[in-house]
């Protein structure tokens, strides 16, 4: 493991207009702990938090300003999966994003603008075909306008929407929006100040299908059924669900639906879930034949189903089926003529 030195530097506004630093703090170490700032906050502050590892390369972690009138702002992203405190979704899965603000000063117009409202912008950024992060690629577009609020409380951003990446081809669309809250220029500050940001990361839908019999197949021996799945949904996430593929198998035509009760009874002969933190894909994957032909050869012949689904956070996806017909004895119709 690369070993990393923590760093705060501090950036001061004066009462003259003159800035003064960046200056380091000192005595930071381990992964949390508190620093003494270096200067007397006159106007305004800026402390950034970065690392240094033994290579001398640089990354920032997070920033923090600080001024007499300057607000404050959270902002909870409401979605289904936020495993490892990010949050997650697909692309047909809802989210809603609620900002809450404190500290704007409502009944005096004479105070700074910063204190007045915030600015609350949207940035859209589409991953790369196969990328599972936004390193390197740069945001593909913004909101048009920001939204401003003026209000301290809970405000309501997005309520219950799917994602607003632009794309091409929806189903297939990876990337992540960012919400970002800003105060106004002032206070020192040059350009708006970054409150609070916070992402949601939007994975595609996954698809499959089955190989190996024909839907309307008459068979005497089933065999060679192969499961192929493109963007299995990610594994573990913070309710306690385990994201899987399950293969089911039962006798008649596919069900008009399909029930958690029906994949913990009998009708499951294959269940694999995956603890990946992004999307995966399999191919050419056996499904179970040994149970499928010994459930089979207990319930004889007949129509038979064999169905892929896939079960996650968000519920239950019937990714394919087929059904056919199941004979292990062939029928021979004739009639026999004697001639004496």
């Amino acid at each position: 493991m690369a070993e990393f030195t923590p760093v705060i530097s501090q950036t001061t506004t004066l009462d003259d207009g003159s800035v003064a630093g960046p200056k380091f703090l000192a005595n930071v170490t381990g992964l949390s702990g508190t620093a003494q700032a270096i200067q007397e906050i006159e106007k305004s502050a800026l402390f950034e938090l970065f690392s240094i590892d033994e290579n001398g390369v640089q990354r920032e972690h997070g920033k923090q300003a600080v001024a007499t009138y300057l607000p404050s702002a959270q902002i909870e992203i409401l979605a289904l999966d936020k495993a490892n405190g990010v949050a997650k979704t697909r692309v047909s899965s809802p989210f809603s994003v609620q900002v809450t603000v404190d500290g704007l000063i409502t009944n005096d117009p004479t105070v700074q603008d910063a204190a007045k409202w915030v600015n609350v912008y949207q940035y859209y950024t589409e991953y790369a075909a196969g990328a599972t992060s936004a390193d390197g690629q740069e945001t593909t577009s913004e909101s048009p306008n920001p939204i401003e609020l003026n209000s301290n409380g809970q405000h309501t951003l997005l309520d219950n929407v799917i994602t607003q990446i632009p794309s091409n081809n929806l189903p297939t669309l990876r990337g992540e929006e960012t919400i970002t809250v800003y105060a106004q220029p002032d206070f020192g500050f040059e350009s708006p100040t970054e409150l609070a940001s916070d992402k949601i990361i939007v994975w595609p839908l996954t698809t499959g299908n089955l190989t190996g019999i024909e839907n309307n197949d008459t068979v005497q021996v089933i065999d060679n059924i192969k499961a192929n799945i493109t963007d299995l949904y990610p594994g573990l996430n913070d309710l306690g669900n385990t994201s899987a593929w399950t293969i089911l198998f039962y006798k008649g035509s596919q069900k008009s639906q399909i029930t958690s009760s029906d994949i913990e009874a009998h009708s499951t002969v294959s269940r694999s879930t995956t603890t990946e933190s992004t999307p995966t894909s399999i191919s050419n994957k056996g499904v179970g034949m040994s149970k499928i032909r010994q459930k089979a050869a207990r319930e004889g012949e007949g129509t038979y189903t064999v169905e892929l689904i896939q079960t996650t956070v968000h519920g239950i996806d019937r990714l394919d089926a087929i059904t056919f017909n199941y004979q292990p004895t062939i029928r021979v119709n004739a009639n026999l003529n004697s001639n004496n």
